[in-house]
């Protein structure tokens, strides 16, 4: 049966690591760098120097031969100097030199068995260790160079970016000591006789604890991979926070020795015992380096940018005169398809205000004024000759947009639209009011306009306050759908503080449940 670490079957994982390392990488390639050049980004390119610290799950994992044993992860620190050369817009190169402070601890509680050993007599005997609660704390000073590759400049906002890299690191243990608590107790065991000798003195049959020294690791391989974000500063210094994991592809220390070795295999034996440590033992298997944690830092630019200043300012500069342009001709683009839809907005008022006509009878008179206004407005646009100025022409296409955006915002008032609590409820008549209201906004953009919302008298100020803003804010929802900016609208509530009739039925009560519009 074997024992594992505290991740459960964490070796079991090497080939889910990689498979999660793999798409990563996929992932941050797919979704790779949409890296706009302005001054305060610098291009992927030219050389990085950068220096880290932190702290992390640092631990010599191994597995232990018998059930009765454990095994734990460490924590620990580590720092690097990295460099990284951009060989590609998004893809770099890198190296560096990192420190790692390893540890580990292990608890053996079985029996070690050696057969064929010898007494002082020497007649053949299996010698037994028991060990009890035998704790061993290790710590060990590693350095690791790392070659790997890189992925930078996913984009998560102007001064935030995303780094992934992965690669291998060559391990290079350089010190480290080991120190136990609990103890052993020796026993010889007789075959022919069917006895074993333990709890006396003498007859090398004894007890010892204490033991330290240090191990013979040796160079080592682990697969690596990391992501991070990086925060630009300045166009030089960045801050970097990096989440880091490594696991050991070669073990860094062979596990071929008894544990506790009393040097009882010849007739002189018991001379030269020997405590060999966990690792290096029988009792541990497959002593790799493992990493999992995270570092904090500063990275330098020392290389160039795609864009200098002279040249920004050049672009942003050509920039704001093709803006200038695009509106400019946009205008005249307007003017002039304004004159040829001119017939087409003599009809559209001609129907707007028949409607209004024939459901607010009363009205008939003031709506008769106003398309004849329209109608006036149009004929002296016809009389202008082609020859007529550009400002002359505007003027006339502004009285009769002015003429129009009356008639409109009137008959949106008159014909009010009935709520649902919040929410309008909307005729077909009521949808194309909005619809060549909106028009007029989006194509004049000097028009900005109030809708105020009324309440009947239900309820308290407060919760009326909430309800006629809310209403006034869906009916400038409807203009915002149809492509109004928001800002050219101000929404404003008069609750029940300004009835159209008296709130003294339901119906009445229903009338000013409305929205009112009002030119700014």
């Amino acid at each position: 049966m074997v024992c594992v670490p505290t991740f459960n079957n964490i070796y079991n994982m090497k080939i889910k690591f990689l498979s999660i390392l793999l798409a990563i990488l996929a992932t941050a390639f797919v979704a790779k760098a949409q890296v706009v050049d302005t001054s305060f980004y610098k291009a992927q390119r030219g050389h990085y120097v950068s220096l880290e610290a932190g702290y992390g799950v640092m631990s010599m994992l191994h597995g232990m031969s018998d059930a009765k044993n454990t095994t734990d992860l460490r924590y620990g620190y580590q720092a690097r100097f990295s460099y990284r050369w951009y060989i590609f817009r998004f893809w770099a190169l890198g190296t560096g030199l990192h420190y790692q402070r390893m540890a580990t601890q292990s608890m053996v509680n079985n029996m070690q068995h050696i057969p064929d050993a010898v007494d002082e007599l020497g007649r053949t005997i299996e010698h037994r260790t028991q060990f009890h609660s035998l704790e061993e704390k290790v710590d060990a000073h590693v350095f690791s160079v790392p070659a790997g590759m890189y992925l930078h400049g996913v984009q998560i906002s102007k001064r935030l970016k995303l780094n992934f890299g992965a690669g291998v690191m060559f391990n290079f243990p350089i010190n480290n000591s080991y120190k136990t608590t609990g103890g052993l107790e020796t026993r010889l065991y007789y075959d022919q006789y069917h006895l074993e000798l333990s709890d006396i003195k003498g007859h090398n049959v004894y007890t010892a604890s204490g033991f330290s020294g240090k191990y013979d690791l040796i160079p080592s391989l682990s697969l690596f991979g990391e992501f991070g974000f990086i925060y630009s500063l300045n166009r030089r210094i960045d801050l970097t926070l990096v989440g880091l994991g490594a696991y050991g592809l070669s073990p860094t220390i062979s596990s071929d020795k008894y544990l506790y070795d009393p040097d009882c295999m010849v007739a002189d034996a018991y001379v030269n015992t020997k405590y060999n440590g966990v690792l290096n033992s029988e009792e541990s298997y497959g002593v790799r380096l493992f990493n999992l944690g995270g570092m904090l830092g500063v990275r330098y630019h020392i290389g160039t940018y795609n864009i200098d200043a002279e040249d920004l300012t050049r672009e942003r500069k050509k920039r704001i005169m093709e803006e200038f342009d695009f509106h400019r001709n946009r205008r005249q683009d307007f003017v002039e398809a304004e004159r040829r839809r001119r017939q087409q907005v003599e009809e559209d008022s001609v129907l707007l205000v028949q409607e209004a006509e024939r459901k607010r009878r009363e009205l008939q008179d003031a709506e008769f004024i106003r398309q004849q206004q329209v109608r006036d407005s149009i004929a002296k646009a016809d009389s202008v000759s082609i020859a007529l100025d550009t400002t002359h022409m505007e003027a006339v296409m502004n009285e009769v947009v002015r003429v129009e955006l009356d008639s409109n915002i009137h008959e949106l008032n008159v014909n009010r639209c009935k709520f649902n609590d919040a929410q309008p409820q909307l005729t077909r008549h009521q949808k194309k009011s909005i619809d060549r209201l909106a028009f007029l906004m989006v194509n004049f953009p000097s028009i900005n306009i109030i809708c105020i919302g009324h309440t009947c008298d239900i309820g308290s100020v407060e919760q009326n306050k909430a309800i006629g803003l809310k209403r006034a804010q869906a009916f400038a929802q409807e203009l915002i759908d149809r492509g109004v900016s928001p800002s050219r609208i101000e929404c404003q509530s008069k609750w029940f503080s300004e009835p159209l009739v008296p709130n003294t039925s339901e119906k009445n009560r229903e009338k000013n449940r409305r929205v009112e519009i009002k030119r700014k």
